[in-house]
C-alpha cells in the first residue's frame, strides 16, 4: 500500500506509514473506523529519543 503523502510503498496491513507516520487509506483502516463512528482519534507518529539517568551522590552534590 502506498502512501498518499510521501509515496512510502508499506505492507499490506499497515495502518500508519513506515516512512514518516501518515495514517494510511484503505480497507483495513475503513474497517477499524467503522467499529467506533462516534471516537476519532488523529495524532501524528514522530520518533524521539529519551535518556534517563541517575547520578550517585547528586543530593549531597547538590547540598555544597
Amino acid at each position: 500500500m502506498q502512501c498518499s503523502s510521501c509515496g512510502f510503498e508499506n505492507p499490506a496491513k499497515q495502518k500508519f506509514c513506515g516512512e514518516c507516520g501518515h495514517q494510511l487509506e484503505g480497507e483495513n483502516n475503513r474497517e477499524v473506523s467503522n467499529l467506533s463512528p462516534d471516537t476519532s482519534a488523529s495524532g501524528e507518529r514522530r520518533q524521539v529519543t529519551v535518556l534517563f539517568s541517575d547520578l550517585a551522590g547528586y543530593t549531597a552534590m547538590t547540598e555544597k
